[in-house]
């Protein structure tokens, strides 16, 4: 795990905000957190956790385009 945050730090930050990598790291831990793992035979740790998939903004509208809300 340490490795793919590491990896996803260094695509996030530029090379002047380097210094700055805290600012970016919980954007690349939900990524991490919210992507199915194949280790995790497809499932993602936030799904592992609470049992349903993430919802995340962007999704919002949709969701309330079809009438469901959660």
């Amino acid at each position: 795990m340490v490795q793919t945050l590491k990896m996803g730090l260094r695509k996030y930050c530029k090379e002047e905000e380097q210094r700055e990598w805290d600012q970016h790291l919980p954007w690349v831990a939900a990524g991490y957190r919210f992507s199915k793992q194949q280790a995790l035979k497809d499932y993602s740790p936030y799904y592992l956790v609470f049992g349903k998939e993430p919802v995340l903004p962007v999704d919002a509208p949709l969701i309330m385009v079809h009438g469901r809300k959660e």
